[in-house]
């Protein structure tokens, strides 16, 4: 009964399930701001074609960021994003600088260079601690990923490669074939 509800852990949910959550309360709101804000038979007389296609191509354009994005921070997680984000605006005053013929000052380049840095020793002292306070978090070694992945995929853990090739190598026990030192 109770037991069984408690000895599972709850899944993650993907990146794709947070954006199907947030994506409808977030056009309510959009779409209840805009009517109390706007003037709705004024913009309806400006409504063209033209107009249409550009507020489609905004919307596709802003979904596909939305799921690229969810997906960058799956793959490379909420610092690696931070990351990105900080050379993003770097990127973007750039080119605005450029495309508006105007130079970009040498003490902006430092200092997004310097708030990068600042960010990259600020995650890797973090990962450092985490590394040290929590060892047995850490990654599996390849032969244990490869049988996690080949039950998800419901095959033989001997048919995935670099295990096979670790058991044929070394013998029943595997012990050769991973490095192990003891």
């Amino acid at each position: 009964g109770s037991q069984d509800a408690r000895a599972a852990p709850p899944q993650p949910v993907s990146p794709m399930h947070v954006w199907a959550l947030q994506a409808p309360p977030a056009f309510l709101v959009s779409v209840t701001y805009c009517l109390s804000v706007e003037r709705v038979p004024a913009a309806l007389e400006l409504a063209t074609p033209a107009i249409g296609w550009l507020v489609l191509g905004t919307c596709a354009s802003a979904t596909v960021l939305n799921v690229v994005s969810m997906h960058i921070i799956k793959e490379l997680g909420a610092s690696g994003m931070q990351i990105v984000g900080k050379l993003n605006t770097v990127i973007i005053m750039a080119i605005s600088a450029q495309f508006l013929g105007e130079q970009l000052p040498m003490i902006v380049a430092v200092g997004a260079g310097t708030v990068v840095l600042g960010v990259g020793i600020f995650e890797r002292a973090a990962h450092l601690n985490h590394k040290q306070n929590f060892p047995h978090t850490q990654l599996k070694g390849v032969e244990e990923e490869e049988e996690a992945q080949a039950k998800e995929m419901d095959l033989e853990p001997a048919a995935t490669t670099v295990g096979a090739v670790a058991r044929q190598t070394s013998g029943s026990d595997g012990s050769a074939g991973r490095g192990e030192g003891g």
